[in-house]
């Protein structure tokens, strides 16, 4: 009997053991399982209304698309020059004088020479047509006064060289030269620019050697000084016609078409070719993206985060385009890097969205068992949907 009750107690006591540890076990899953959710603070944007164009971007120097450096014909020293930096001149306007005294003195023995020699000739010839000269006096007169002649034009033109004129119209841009200076043919004395049309000489990679051919006439062409902000038009005069062997570039002459108040020969400048543009679609910024697929958005109704894959078709620098259908998606553009699907998220900028200023609603077991699944799948849902609204985008 004694030992019946011992065993009884024994029993009754090791089963309010298990029952205090079944409960204590129940009560430390529960709270370990029921743990409130990390809320993380995000903000987001709306899809924006703008202009998004592709350009290639590269500097360059503004040049005058005729510009020439003149050379004297003849050496000796600079008697007068007749103009300075800043003027403009016309072609033909005399620009410096050279002494000319030898080459005057040769002039004049070349000229007496050949009005000696062109008075026996004109003898000679009329002897000739009378039978009076034989055929060799007649051939004989003719050679000594034409070779007469050739040296007279020639020391006419170098007294002529002596006076240098513009050989275009423009603007003095330079003077390496100064009065009394030796100068020869091989030394340039100064430049002549005409400042009316101004170009740049861009230098592009190979690469882009087909498409710019190609887009040629739907290529739009800015110049911008990086001093200010203003954009300048241009377009495209020429593109060249071979790829340089060692730099691998070619050569895209632009003219200008304003600025020319403010633009001058040689100024740094940027070039930005615009290979493509679309007006008014709704866009996102780059940094949306997390990698080069995926974005986030927030749920309003339940004020959790979900995940949507989209590639771009369509962007520039800064931004890029999404159908119009997202429009009015709640795109998480910060705090979108450390979030899972369907996590609690607060909304730091409710000033632009007071909409979004609430709390997020409970999920259910069955909803997170959704939410699980479609996790599992990779969001196939959402990369279908995503899909089908960019095929249908870019077919419009």
């Amino acid at each position: 009997m004694f030992d019946k009750q011992k065993l009884f107690k024994i029993g009754v006591v090791f089963f309010v053991f298990i029952a205090i540890a079944a409960v204590l076990l129940r009560l430390l899953f529960s709270k370990t399982t029921q743990a409130p959710e990390t809320t993380i603070p995000v903000v987001v944007t709306k899809g924006i209304l703008s202009d998004l164009q592709k350009d290639y971007k590269i500097n360059a120097y503004i040049e005058p698309k005729n510009m020439v450096q003149v050379h004297s014909k003849v050496s000796g020293n600079i008697t007068t020059f007749r103009v300075d930096i800043g003027d403009k001149v016309k072609a033909g306007d005399e620009l410096l004088l050279i002494n000319d005294a030898p080459y005057r003195l040769q002039f004049e023995q070349a000229s007496a020479a050949y009005d000696g020699i062109g008075k026996i000739y004109e003898r000679v010839r009329r002897s000739y047509n009378q039978g009076v000269a034989t055929q060799q006096e007649y051939d004989e007169a003719r050679t000594r006064y034409e070779a007469t002649k050739s040296q007279y034009e020639l020391a006419k033109l170098q007294m002529d060289y002596a006076r240098v004129d513009s050989p275009i119209d423009g603007t003095v841009l330079q003077k390496y030269v100064s009065t009394g200076q030796l100068v020869s043919p091989d030394v340039g004395l100064l430049v002549v620019a005409d400042l009316s049309e101004l170009v740049v000489r861009a230098k592009l990679p190979e690469d882009n050697f087909f498409r710019f051919n190609k887009d040629r006439d739907k290529i739009t062409v800015k110049i911008k000084h990086p001093a200010e902000d203003t954009l300048y038009a241009a377009h495209i005069e020429r593109i060249g016609e071979m790829v340089e062997p060692q730099s691998k570039n070619f050569e895209v002459v632009c003219n200008l078409d304003e600025g020319y108040d403010f633009l001058r020969p040689g100024m740094f400048v940027n070039v930005i070719f615009i290979l493509e543009r679309k007006e008014d679609v709704y866009s996102l910024p780059i940094r949306t993206l997390v990698g080069d697929d995926v974005l986030w958005y927030v749920n309003p109704d339940t004020m959790r985060a979900e995940r949507m894959i989209f590639q771009p078709v369509f962007s520039d620098d800064d931004s890029f385009e999404i159908p119009n259908g997202y429009k009015d998606y709640y795109f998480i553009v910060e705090g979108q890097n450390f979030i899972y699907d369907g996590q609690p998220v607060s909304v730091k900028n409710t000033d632009d969205y007071p909409e979004l200023s609430g709390e997020q609603q409970p999920v259910s077991e069955s909803e997170k068992e959704a939410a699980a699944v479609q996790e599992t799948s990779g969001g196939q849902d959402a990369e279908t949907e995503a899909e089908s609204a960019v095929a249908e985008e870019s077919a419009a």
